[in-house]
């Protein structure tokens, strides 16, 4: 079990990714990898408060439009 804890005992586990040809490289998971500029990002990296933040200007955004 000492593998998984990182540095102030806090559980961490690394898991190498797995990548399936014909699934992880098909259209849908890497077709627009190379699109350019998009007009809105959203980003969800974890942090709850952010991602409702940025959510909350998107649907103003659209509400403005309506």
């Amino acid at each position: 079990m000492d593998q998984l804890r990182g540095s102030g005992g806090c559980g961490l586990l690394n898991l190498p990714l797995q990548c399936f040809r014909g699934v992880d490289d098909a259209e849908s998971e890497c077709g627009l990898d190379n699109f350019g500029d998009f007009d809105w990002v959203i980003e969800n990296h974890g942090d709850e408060q952010r991602l409702e933040e940025q959510l909350e200007t998107l649907t103003e955004f659209i509400r403005a439009r309506l």
